[in-house]
């Protein structure tokens, strides 16, 4: 397998199960044409058919905007998918933060706090946030318990703001995903960075990276702005056990400022021995 994991060599992997991944910066369903259009978002995710989505910047009664919809659930009841909202920001009746979708109903979910500069708080405080969602689920649903393995998605949107918050997310997701990816279980990473592979902030997940424990399998076209991409800021990064079959930015130019990143995956029997992961350098 080559560092990257998108060529294998040698006798073929026992492969546990296939998946399609995507992940979307919406907007707030905003388009780059200032329209809101929620079911322009829908139709974009059923043709591209993902079985697992993780998204941000999505609202719940969130602003005039975006007419206070329930963006998740109503993106969830439009596609048949099961929902999982994480918000990041939580005034009560109006929430915005990430949001996953599944094909299959989750087993287990949560919502991990991360170091934060709130966007709309006035204070700009330091502060420990909620947002990061964390998603497990069986590829199959019921009828393949105790046959494929559980997947663990984690959606993630980093502050556009601040480098140093950054980077502090970015040792906090390690530190979080630290106990399931030692355990050779089958994880990925995805979402909007606000900063692309080799910029500083993101040294924690490099160190990773380097030592071939959490791979970059996205796409290496840009996918910021959407009309005229010059960025390549929203990631996909998978542990131990994946292979890339393909990964492509999705040609959607009008329904977000960010373009779709898809990427199709297979998991194999191979490499799911835990692995020990690099400390943080002192």
């Amino acid at each position: 397998m080559t560092g990257d994991g998108r060529e294998v060599s040698g006798a073929e992997p026992q492969v546990l199960l296939k998946l399609r991944l995507m992940t979307w910066n919406i907007h707030e369903g905003i388009g780059e044409d200032g329209r809101y259009d929620l079911n322009r978002l829908a139709r974009v995710i059923r043709l591209a058919a993902p079985d697992l989505v993780a998204l941000q910047e999505v609202g719940r009664r969130w602003s005039a905007a975006s007419r206070y919809d329930d963006q998740l659930l109503r993106l969830s009841e439009e596609l048949g998918y099961h929902p999982f909202f994480a918000p990041i920001v939580d005034e009560g009746t109006r929430q915005y933060g990430c949001g996953l979708l599944s094909r299959w109903a989750w087993r287990a979910v949560k919502d991990h706090g991360l170091i934060r500069i709130g966007t709309f708080d006035p204070e700009k405080r330091v502060r420990h946030l909620p947002g990061f969602p964390q998603g497990t689920v069986v590829p199959g649903g019921e009828a393949a318990q105790g046959q494929a393995p559980a997947v663990h998605l984690f959606d993630t949107h980093l502050y556009w703001r601040d480098a140093g918050i950054r980077e502090r997310e970015a040792e906090e997701m390690v530190a979080i995903m630290r106990p399931l990816l030692e355990a050779g279980e089958l994880v990925l990473l995805a979402g909007d960075l606000n900063a692309e592979r080799d910029d500083p902030e993101l040294a924690p997940l490099a160190r990773l990276t380097a030592a071939g424990i959490l791979r970059d399998v996205g796409p290496q076209e840009a996918t910021y702005p959407a009309r005229d991409p010059q960025k390549r800021i929203d990631l996909v990064l998978a542990g131990p056990g994946w292979i890339v079959q393909e990964a492509r930015v999705w040609p959607e130019p009008l329904a977000s400022d960010h373009r779709p990143v898809v990427v199709d995956l297979l998991a194999v029997m191979a490499a799911r021995s835990g692995e020990r992961l690099p400390s943080r350098p002192a």
